[in-house]
């Protein structure tokens, strides 16, 4: 289209995003095997998930001789409270299958039927070393994956610092702007 600009006309373009909706259905098929699932209570999920991979090929039968010198847990999780938190993923990896095999830039699911056959599971004692510490009165939890060494954990937040850095971005950010304001980079034209 044409817009008069200072008395002269310019051609000027928009780009408008067009949608066509269409309806599909269908079937995604799904394998998931060795779902890995936190049985602890001590240990929040975000954690234990944080901690994988886990290399369940390499997984061998209990032997009680594992913990001597250590101290183990048994789960508190049970069977089927740990399937309704296996599913919540499963549920992730089946939707974001749909989606790509609908295609296009835009979906939207209206409907979603989940079916789970085949079901097993097994109680695996995870290789995980724990440890607490106290700091300003509130203690912090961290775990290791004693297989591949991957650290995750809580830690304490300096309110000082964050308050500190936030005023030093703002500083900085004011300055910038006024800089740019001052030497003409915005409002006129250039930004």
């Amino acid at each position: 289209f044409l817009v008069n600009v200072d008395g002269r006309l310019q051609r000027r373009s928009e780009r408008v995003q067009k949608i066509r909706w269409r309806r599909v259905n269908g079937r995604v098929f799904r394998h998931f095997d060795d779902v890995i699932v936190g049985a602890s209570k001590r240990l929040s999920r975000k954690i234990v998930d944080a901690l994988a991979p886990w290399p369940i090929e390499r997984a061998v039968a209990y032997d009680e001789k594992y913990l001597t010198g250590f101290e183990g847990e048994l789960y508190q999780i049970d069977l089927k409270d740990g399937f309704e938190v296996a599913k919540l993923y499963m549920n992730q990896v089946i939707r974001s299958d749909v989606l790509r095999d609908i295609g296009g830039d835009r979906q939207e699911i209206l409907y979603l039927t989940t079916s789970y056959k085949n079901r097993t599971f097994k109680h695996l004692l995870l290789p995980v070393w724990v440890a607490d510490f106290k700091y300003g009165g509130k203690n912090y939890r961290f775990a290791i994956n004693a297989v591949t060494g991957k650290l995750r954990g809580e830690r304490p937040y300096s309110k000082i610092k964050i308050f500190f850095a936030v005023l030093f971005s703002l500083i900085l950010w004011s300055i910038l702007f006024y800089l740019a304001n001052e030497y003409g980079y915005i409002f006129e034209g250039n930004f």
